[in-house]
């Protein structure tokens, strides 16, 4: 129906599948599913067994190139004169798209998917920051920075600004506040009870006096007694 093509109603995503949707995008029409490699050494047989579900080629469609060169033009003019023009990498051809994903529950959440250079893609990124907003003002800015450090290893000086704007940012959803908030008042109270549970130890303590008697070599534990004299 209308509210499922436009993604709103029952439509639902995880990050992940948004990442790899992306890449059937950018490989136009083919995924390999995620995984996390740090690195192979001496692969033995058993290994290749195992990451071979890893390098199987999935071709999830039969659209035509032409079409997808269609999709990566439209993609790129978003953040060259669309939505996102605040995500735009001097020098790098981006493909993107921004999400405002409605919320019954609050503010609603800010999305963009991406990936990069638009020829020879080597990075699909997705952001979801909830109860932030467009996706424009929050999730495309940090897109495009993760981007542009992984394809550079860097920054260009004027992005720093939005460094600092993000980085100052309180973008902690007010349902988690409120989490936290419990968790830390429970926390305080623990911590409270314990202090007066040693104050209390250490109250008694200070109420007895050991005394000790040399004569018979015993050890007296009993109350203190006022030891100053009255006065005259």
């Amino acid at each position: 129906n209308l509210t499922l093509g436009i993604g709103q109603d029952r439509m639902t995503a995880t990050p992940l599948q948004l990442a790899n949707m992306m890449c059937v995008i950018a490989n136009k029409g083919y995924f390999y599913t995620p995984h996390l490699v740090d690195s192979i050494e001496r692969e033995t047989a058993e290994d290749k067994a195992m990451m071979q579900k890893y390098r199987d080629k999935h071709e999830v469609t039969h659209i035509p190139d032409t079409t997808f060169q269609i999709i990566h033009r439209a993609m790129q003019d978003v953040t060259e004169r669309g939505t996102a023009t605040n995500a735009r990498i001097d020098g790098i051809e981006m493909c993107a798209k921004t999400g405002t994903a409605q919320n019954p529950h609050g503010k609603d959440h800010s999305i963009f998917v991406a990936f990069a250079p638009r020829e020879n893609p080597q990075i699909a990124v997705a952001v979801v920051v909830e109860n932030a907003g467009f996706g424009s003002v929050w999730a495309a800015p940090m897109a495009s920075l993760m981007i542009e450090k992984y394809l550079r290893d860097t920054l260009s000086q004027r992005r720093l600004a939005e460094v600092e704007r993000i980085s100052n940012a309180d973008l902690l959803p007010i349902a988690l506040k409120r989490w936290y908030q419990r968790k830390d008042s429970i926390r305080l109270a623990k911590q409270q009870a314990a202090i007066d549970e040693t104050a209390q130890v250490e109250s008694k303590q200070e109420d007895r006096k050991v005394t000790f008697d040399p004569e018979t070599g015993t050890r007296t534990d009993g109350p203190a007694k006022d030891s100053a004299k009255p006065k005259a």
